[in-house]
């Protein structure tokens, strides 16, 4: 029996080549064909704008998501920072020295003082205590001390709380001395009168006198030319 071979699609039977055995699919019933549309130049003018700025925008977008999200992950992640690094204010200057007052000084008050009834007072009672030591009268003195010593208190008070201008301290200065010797002289001649003391009783004469030199110099230093004996009015 001897085989003969055929071409591949040709059917002997008939003469004609045989369709293939795995014929191309025809088209499916009821899927829509595809439709190609020509391109218009809008078509290309929309893509030439519209593209780059498509792509702007979404590159923008993009980097703004990026930049959000690193930022909030650094600031969970980051630790805060150390008390060190933080500025810190400097040393506080101290403040500057408050210039001191003006001090107030009272003329009108110290002139008052130095003229008033109650330094007329003392005067007068300084007055009459040495005119009765230079007579040695015992009864007179023994009734001028008292006065004397009242009128030495009263003005020493006036004069201890005045402040005139410093040209004038000296003077009050001698009026203060004044005023306490005078009441020195008068208690010390208390004494001696009540003790008949003879020593006491020089001693105050010697205060009275030292007291009626302060009083009519004012602001001078005692010399030793000024005799502490020195009649009134010297």
């Amino acid at each position: 029996m001897t085989l003969q071979l055929r071409p591949l699609g040709q059917n002997y039977q008939h003469g004609e080549p045989a369709q293939s055995s795995a014929p191309f699919p025809a088209d499916v019933p009821g899927k829509p064909s595809r439709t190609h549309f020509p391109w218009l130049w809008w078509h290309w003018a929309v893509v030439v704008v519209g593209g780059p700025l498509i792509a702007y925008l979404v590159a923008v977008g993009a980097w703004t998501n990026a930049t959000w999200i690193q930022g909030g992950l650094s600031s969970h992640a980051s630790p805060a920072p150390a008390a060190s690094s933080l500025p810190t204010a400097g040393p506080a200057k101290p403040d500057a020295p408050k210039a001191a007052p003006a001090p107030t000084y009272d003329l009108a008050g110290y002139l008052t003082a130095i003229r008033g009834p109650e330094e007329h007072a003392f005067a007068s009672a300084l007055y009459a205590m040495r005119a009765a030591m230079g007579k040695q009268s015992f009864s007179r003195e023994t009734a001028d001390a008292p006065q004397l010593v009242a009128a030495a208190t009263i003005w020493a008070g006036v004069l201890r709380n005045l402040n005139p201008p410093p040209s004038y301290q000296p003077a009050l200065a001698s009026y203060r001395l004044a005023a306490t010797l005078g009441a020195q002289a008068g208690r010390v001649t208390l004494r001696g009168i009540g003790g008949q003391d003879l020593r006491k009783l020089a001693r105050a004469a010697q205060l009275a006198a030292r007291a009626q030199w302060a009083l009519l110099h004012p602001g001078a230093t005692p010399t030793p030319s000024a005799s502490p004996t020195a009649p009134l009015g010297s």
